[in-house]
């Protein structure tokens, strides 16, 4: 099976350390969290994990901005999941 799209339910520090990966993978990933907060902080989480990256010179904002561009936020759970290749919760 050959996965393209991963939704990852739970924006927690696992889930976003799950989709944070999955982004770096170059898997178009979707975040989802039940409670907004919740998801803006993972959204936050894996943003501020990419540029402590930058700041130590182990990652550029060119990979950055590409990552980013896998990552996006849901508030609708079916909306995350459909079409989703893979699911994880977390």
């Amino acid at each position: 099976m050959d996965i393209r799209t991963v939704a990852v339910i739970g924006a927690g520090t696992m889930g976003a350390g799950i989709a944070q990966v999955c982004a770096q993978t170059g898997w178009e990933t979707r975040l989802f969290d039940a409670f907004p907060e919740g998801l803006a902080n993972g959204m936050a989480a894996v943003d501020s994990f990419w540029d402590k990256g930058i700041a130590r010179g182990k990652t550029t904002a060119e990979q950055k901005a590409e990552w980013k561009g896998n990552l996006s936020a849901c508030a609708d759970m079916a909306e995350a999941v459909s079409g989703a290749d893979l699911v994880i919760e977390a």
